[in-house]
């Protein structure tokens, strides 16, 4: 994955940047246990290619990226059976 933006002097910039952000990614998902936190993971696949995913582009008016990343949010919580989400 090529990253936009920043100054890129050496050839294995991207490389550091990705590594960076999959380790405050897997910091993250060790410490919300001491905050009583409960994280999951959840596949991305088939967000973004969706009619509801267009659907919530139009109707909120939001980025792809946004979009998938609201999809992504509303997938886990239904696959976690939270309580509080209809």
């Amino acid at each position: 994955m090529w990253v936009r933006g920043g100054d890129r002097k050496h050839g294995n910039y991207n490389h550091k940047v990705m590594v960076f952000r999959s380790s405050i990614i897997e910091k993250i998902a060790l410490k919300a246990p001491l905050y009583s936190i409960r994280a999951g993971y959840v596949s991305p696949k088939g967000t973004t290619n969706s009619e509801e995913h267009n659907e919530l582009m139009r109707k909120y008016r939001l980025d792809r990226h946004t979009a998938s990343a609201h999809l992504t949010a509303l997938r886990g919580l239904i696959t976690n059976s939270n309580k509080h989400y209809n």
